[in-house]
Formats: C-alpha cells, sequence, structure tokens
C-alpha cells in the first residue's frame, strides 16, 4: 500500500498492511541537507526540500508542515528568539494587555509574511510529498492563542477575572484558526494537529475549560474545513479525553509519552484515531537498545488496536539525533527486522 492509502485506510476502519508512523522532525530537514536554520524557515522550498530528505531516510507515512508556532504569533506582532538548531520562540508576545490584543492587528494569510511561510510551506509539502503521504499541518489552538499573545499570566487573568475581555479575544482567535485552517486546507493539507494547553484540566481547571475552553474547541471544530487531531500539548492527557470525544470533526487524539493506550482507548471509544508514544525531545539520547525495546514492546501491546498510528509524543525530534535511531523506527515499523 501507498502511505496516503494506508492512512486513509486506518481512519475509515479500513484493513490496512501495518501500522502507520510519522514523525515530527521538521528541523531535522535543515541539517540533514545542510542548511542553516534561518534560512530553512524561511524559504518553502527549503523547508520540502529538507522533508523530503527526512521521507529518503524515513519514509514516514505522514509529513509534517512546519511546527513552528511562534510564526503564527509574530503575524500578530510578536518579536522572536531565533535558535540555531531549532524553531524560533517567542521572545515577546506582541500586546501588553488582552484588551491592547482586542485593538491590534488581524493578519490574513496572503498579506503576512509569516503566515504566508506557512501556507507556503504546506503547498510546497503537498505538491512533492502529496500523492503518495499524508501532510498534517500544526495549527494553534483558538483556546491557546491568546496566551501566545498576551503571555500566560496575562491570559489566565483575564480568564478568570475579565471574562468579557477574554470572549472577545476568544472571538479574534477563532477568526485566525478559521481563517489559517481554511488556507491550510486550500494548500493540500489532509489534517491539522492541534496541541492544547489552555483546555487541559492539568493547566486549567475543569470547571474554566467546561465553561470557557470547550465552547470555543466546539465552534472552531464544527467550521474546520479539515478534521483535527487533538495534541497533548506536553501533559498527561488520556485521563481526561473524555472531556473532548464529543467535539465534532474530531480525528483522534495525540497522547503523552506518559499516557497509557489502553487508557486512553477506554475513554476515547473504539473508534478514535490515536497517536504516540515515544517522547521526541530525547530521541539523541536514547540508545539503540533502548529505543528498539520500547519500540518493540509499544508495536507488541498495540496489536489488537487498528486504530493507532506511531509518532512520537511531545515536541520534535533534535535536529542533531543520529540517523540511526530513526532508521531504527523505520525498520521496525516496517517489519524489517532491524
Amino acid at each position: 500500500m501507498k502511505p496516503v492509502e494506508r492512512v486513509t485506510a486506518l481512519f475509515r476502519g479500513e484493513p490496512y498492511d501495518r501500522p502507520p508512523y510519522g514523525l515530527a522532525c521538521c528541523t531535522l530537514g535543515a541539517s540533514l541537507t545542510s542548511t542553516p536554520v534561518g534560512e530553512y524557515y524561511g524559504d518553502p522550498a527549503l523547508y520540502a526540500r529538507g522533508q523530503g530528505a527526512v521521507c529518503d531516510l524515513l519514509d514516514p507515512d505522514i509529513v509534517f508542515t512546519p511546527f513552528v508556532f511562534a510564526f503564527e504569533a509574530a503575524a500578530f506582532g510578536a518579536a522572536l528568539a531565533p535558535q540555531k538548531d531549532s524553531v524560533p520562540n517567542v521572545r515577546q508576545p506582541p500586546f501588553r494587555t488582552a484588551e491592547d490584543a482586542l485593538t491590534g492587528r488581524d493578519p490574513k494569510p496572503g498579506s503576512d509574511r509569516y503566515l504566508d511561510f506557512l501556507v507556503d510551506s504546506s503547498v510546497a509539502c503537498s505538491k512533492a510529498f502529496g500523492t503518495e503521504r499524508i501532510v498534517a499541518a500544526p495549527i494553534v489552538a483558538p483556546t491557546d492563542l491568546p496566551a501566545l499573545l498576551v503571555g500566560i499570566e496575562e491570559w489566565i487573568e483575564t480568564l478568570l477575572f475579565r471574562s468579557d475581555v477574554a470572549e472577545r479575544l476568544f472571538s479574534k482567535a477563532l477568526d485566525h484558526f478559521r481563517s489559517l485552517s481554511e488556507a491550510y486546507r486550500n494548500a493540500g493539507v489532509s489534517i491539522l494537529v492541534m496541541p492544547m494547553m489552555f483546555a487541559n484540566p492539568r493547566i486549567l481547571d475543569e470547571r474554566n475549560i467546561r465553561r470557557s475552553a470547550l465552547p470555543v474547541l466546539e465552534s472552531a471544530l464544527r467550521d474546520c474545513p479539515l478534521p483535527v487531531v487533538l495534541h497533548h500539548g506536553g501533559t498527561a492527557f488520556a485521563d481526561r479525553i473524555g472531556l473532548y470525544t464529543g467535539l465534532p470533526g474530531l480525528a483522534g487524539f495525540a497522547i503523552g509519552a506518559q499516557d497509557s493506550f489502553s487508557r486512553a482507548r477506554e475513554l476515547a471509544g473504539p473508534e478514535a484515531v490515536l497517536l504516540g508514544n515515544i517522547l521526541g525531545p530525547c530521541f539523541d539520547a536514547y540508545s539503540r537498545d533502548f529505543l528498539s525495546g520500547a519500540l518493540r514492546a509499544l508495536v507488541e501491546a498495540q496489536r489488537g488496536d487498528r486504530r493507532w498510528i506511531f509518532a512520537n509524543s511531545g515536541a520534535e525530534l533534535p535536529a542533531w539525533t543520529p540517523p540511526d535511531r530513526l532508521t531504527l523506527v523505520r525498520d521496525i515499523l516496517q517489519g524489517r527486522g532491524s
């Protein structure tokens, strides 16, 4: 089967030949093509070339477009902090207060260089790989964008004590999510991956999640032109998956490295797709023996689950991860016996 056929069959509940896999290793493409990171995250053609090198090495079923959430914040005016061997971070939010954010700019794809890079990289990846592989685009959740715009402390204070302002900022975030998700659909993306922190009970109490975050997520997903995978956002997630199972347009859940697949399956139900589950940022430190044992144990444990995709949990793999760790993933998932 082609990778795109394999993943499509899994999502439809149809037979397929082996478990699909994808690794979020966007910056690895810069390393494999000896491209400076600053240039790589400024030129869609260079990004697609880097992901081509990732495909040559890993032969994944899923290719990820740039996992650079700081660019969504930068579109609103955030100051960036470039990283030598990784994606840029937000150095300073674009607005001091939530009220300032309400009167600030409303960037749109086609008129902002940061959003255009994300969308044009998706176009380049879709043209290069879309007939063979699934192209997945990360996107900031509308529940989380306000924290990128004003900072975590200001956003929590707004949520707790200025609900009217929070509601208006949610509306701004929803407008952004809708325009960007539509642009991704037009770019040829197949699925969105949406990490969420401010709809997670380990960050925000469940009462506030039900009162504010869940209605925003429901509105976002109801209007979304693409299926969405909810990502754990770096925290334990499996025990609270039941909060989100009724959301419209939901394709599945990417769970954390500390989460239990069996518990996630129990709460998500038999039809939900589950992704995970070895921590990505530590891949460079894993020995081949450890990684081989962990992968084989995971594959064996999930053998009876036909709605499971292997993916690294957490943030992307370090760009300097030894290639033999990556080919180990490929060989074990493809049943090459390595």
